[in-house]
């Protein structure tokens, strides 16, 4: 069990004023800082789900080695800083020192160029047992403190100015799975990075049947606002089901699943090519094919507004997420309704409709107001 450090009570002051803001100040909102452009944000905590062996930690790896090196990162102009990593998963430096060659190789640099810019720590570098425990709880109690290895990271982080911070992933660094004790590791993580001006990417595994992005409590997904998902390339239509599930071509899909942070949805197309990723060219069917006119817009949005009603009659739900099985294009495309559009172009056709109020987000689905 990791050696727990506990924090001083609070005490809820007595004197200090309720602090408000109301809607007519004129307040300057400060802008928010982007490691990667609509996909990291600095100052708060990003959840990145995926099953494993995807390549999520290549991913991860793949983003620190590019940062230190001030090098574009599947086409993102990214931050240029430094970052630490938590790789629990990995054994140790014989899979770690390869991966980083690799990837050193594809994006043509030497790692004497890193200086102190890329840092990590995994099983082989601590203790005989590592325990990558950050933050421990007890069974059947809410809360939890931090354990001495985080006051250790968060000293590294502070003595040579990391800004990324990588945690591989979810299921070994909490000691807790209650809903109570994800919360309280999250608003942890919240804290941390609000006080540290990090940005902070936990990783995590969804469950085996698919049925959410991630395992265990749906505590992740409400705690954390910025959620972004890799997964494979969705099956192609005339594609057997038996065969997508036994084949994996390597091809993966990095999208922005949820965020209070920005309105872009961004998605990046990579694949597995000489044991690194790199970017891959989108499907033919989400590629934008032309530029529509003004009227030509409001026809795809009358004819969206009337896909999701025959939907909504017949009580099939409709996904938000443009990519899922039952989004509005899967649906209209094997009922001919919008055969000769685009995802993207019905996916902008949503968006209009949702900022003109004809369409309601709710939660993972899309419906015409009642």
């Amino acid at each position: 069990m990791a050696k727990v450090i506990g924090f001083p009570k609070r005490e809820l002051p007595t004197e200090q004023p309720l602090r408000t803001r109301f809607a007519n100040e004129l307040v300057e909102a400060g802008s928010v800082e982007w490691v990667v452009p609509d996909l990291i944000p600095r100052g708060t905590v990003s959840l990145l789900a995926g099953a494993p062996f995807l390549g999520k930690t290549m991913l991860c790896q793949q983003l620190m080695l590019c940062c230190g090196l001030q090098k574009p990162w599947f086409g993102f102009n990214v931050m240029g800083c430094r970052s630490y990593a938590v790789f629990s998963e990995d054994p140790d430096e014989r899979v770690l020192i390869p991966r980083r060659n690799r990837i050193l190789e594809h994006i043509g640099a030497d790692f004497r160029d890193l200086d102190e810019s890329v840092s990590w720590s995994s099983p082989s570098d601590q203790f005989p047992v590592f325990d990558p425990t950050l933050f421990a709880c007890r069974k059947f109690k809410p809360g939890g403190k931090a354990t001495e290895l985080w006051h250790m990271i968060m000293q590294h982080c502070l003595d040579i100015g990391v800004t990324l911070l990588i945690l591989d992933n979810a299921s070994t660094v909490l000691d807790g799975e209650e809903p109570a004790h994800v919360l309280a590791f999250c608003r942890f993580l919240f804290e941390q990075a609000i006080r540290t001006q990090l940005a902070i990417l936990l990783l995590h595994h969804p469950p085996k049947d698919g049925s959410s992005i991630a395992s265990g409590t749906g505590k992740w997904t409400t705690a954390i606002r910025h959620i972004l998902v890799l997964e494979r390339h969705p099956r192609r239509k005339d594609e057997d089901e038996y065969d997508y599930q036994r084949n994996d071509d390597g091809r993966r899909v990095l999208r922005l699943h949820n965020s209070n942070w920005t309105n872009e949805r961004p998605r990046l197309y990579i694949r597995w090519e000489n044991g690194v990723l790199v970017e891959d060219e989108p499907p033919a069917e989400v590629r934008k094919i032309w530029r529509l006119s003004l009227s030509e817009q409001r026809d795809l949005d009358q004819r969206v507004w009337q896909a999701l009603r025959y939907c909504q009659e017949r009580g099939w739900p409709v996904a938000s997420d443009p990519i899922s099985r039952t989004s509005l294009y899967n649906r209209s495309g094997s009922n001919g309704w919008m055969r000769t559009f685009g995802r993207e172009q019905i996916d902008a056709a949503i968006d209009r409709l949702v900022n003109a109020g004809q369409i309601i987000r709710d939660g993972k689905e899309i419906r015409t107001p009642s």
